[in-house]
């Protein structure tokens, strides 16, 4: 796993990671703007599209994918802004508090 500081005009705004798994693609995680002050902006688009830039320069990845819960749906709108597309066989369902929470893949080509 590579984490990775999110700065933006000298402050430490975020987080966000790319893990790797043999024989799979590489997967984005973790993707963060932690300080409120900053959402909304489209850093989120930014940090996507860098993370996709090492995935593709650093380590010669040709598919990138990443897993999001389906009520993020802020998220959702920027992952496909930058390009990806839903994986739905690769959907899992998890229990938080006696709710069922879906986790939808999403993937890339680079």
């Amino acid at each position: 796993m590579n984490a990775y500081k999110v700065i933006f005009e000298n402050i430490h705004i975020g987080h966000a990671e790319i893990n790797f798994t043999e024989n799979n693609p590489p997967k984005l995680c973790r993707i963060l703007v932690g300080d409120k002050n900053f959402r909304s902006k489209g850093l989120c688009q930014q940090i996507v599209n860098a993370l996709l830039n090492i995935c593709k320069e650093k380590f010669n990845s040709k598919i990138v994918e990443l897993n999001v819960f389906e009520w993020n749906e802020s998220a959702i709108r920027c992952y496909e802004k930058v390009g990806f597309q839903f994986n739905r066989e690769k959907q899992k369902e998890i229990v938080v508090d006696n709710k069922k929470w879906i986790s939808i893949n999403m993937i890339i080509e680079i």
